[in-house]
């Protein structure tokens, strides 16, 4: 019989031991030998029969299929196309295994065609490598699955760093181009806190050359500075004030418990999926829930 749960869990951590960042997981060595050891105990029989030598043929082929399979995967560098797709490699190597087993069996029970003690065990054998056989297909459509769920999850993850990187990239950037601005609107004797007209949503170049001249003649001059016009910098200086505030919660905090307001189901795991942040630990779950939770009431003015 097939160890399926056994052979679940090694593939598994054969395809995170590509795709995965973390550090706490077996060798790609370790995993590979525990699949070899699994495949002998299957293709190995107990008694010197008549299909002994074909399946020993099958093993043999099977594991130098394997070997080659094996200086594919091992490069560091593969991209997520070229993981998926030797993983798919791996698992039909694996599925050609028992199913050419399965068959030697059937063309044995064919030839022999006797009632012999032997040919019972035969047929039960073929019985159990059909049942086993489908069990695979079955498994290898869970795995394919999986594996795109992963590259689902993977492809979200850098999708969102992307972002925060070019948030965090506006952000600073623009801080000296903010400098400049401060200084000539001191220099003009402006009030300091005009330059927050610069972050109006509302704001534009025709706008601001109409309602406010000074401002328009100021930005115009420091915009010249950094090799863009008046619009475009506008624009970065809203990016970065939607950079500033996508580092700080409070705002869709708000807004996640004003949606709860009547439910009062303040739960932190919903608040982090809708915002797609990873989950936490269930220790940190356990400390932060309350607190979310006290915090949702006081926005809402909720009594306990």
């Amino acid at each position: 019989m097939i160890h399926l749960g056994k052979l679940k869990t090694t593939l598994g951590e054969i395809y995170e031991s590509q795709s995965s960042t973390s550090g706490k997981k077996k060798s790609f060595s370790s995993l590979f030998k525990e699949l070899l050891e699994y495949l002998t105990i299957e293709l190995s029989t107990t008694t010197n029969s008549i299909h002994d030598i074909q399946i020993q043929t099958v093993y043999d082929q099977v594991k130098l299929d394997l070997d080659k399979w094996k200086q594919k995967w091992f490069p560091s560098t593969l991209g997520q196309t070229n993981i998926d797709g030797l993983f798919m490699d791996l698992i039909e190597i694996i599925q050609f295994a028992f199913k050419t087993v399965s068959t030697v069996f059937q063309d044995v029970s064919i030839t022999t065609n006797t009632l012999t003690k032997e040919n019972k065990l035969l047929n039960l054998e073929i019985q159990k490598m059909n049942e086993e056989s489908k069990k695979l297909n079955d498994y290898t459509k869970n795995i394919e699955q999986e594996v795109t769920n992963l590259r689902n999850n993977e492809l979200k993850r850098q999708r969102k760093e992307k972002l925060q990187e070019k948030q965090i990239l506006i952000r600073d950037l623009f801080n000296i181009p903010i400098q400049r601005l401060s200084q000539e609107i001191e220099k003009h004797n402006l009030n300091k806190n005009q330059i927050n007209i610069y972050y109006k949503t509302t704001i534009n170049s025709n706008k601001l050359s109409s309602k406010h001249p000074l401002l328009y003649q100021i930005l115009d001059e420091v915009s010249k500075e950094f090799g863009v016009d008046v619009d475009q910098m506008l624009t970065c200086f809203k990016q970065k004030k939607q950079s500033n505030d996508t580092f700080h919660l409070q705002q869709v905090i708000k807004a996640f418990a004003n949606g709860k307001k009547w439910t009062k189901n303040y739960d932190l795991n919903e608040f982090l999926r809708i915002q797609d942040m990873y989950p936490l630990d269930s220790e940190d779950s356990l400390l932060l829930q309350p607190i979310f939770k006290q915090m949702c009431r006081i926005i809402n003015k909720d009594r306990k």
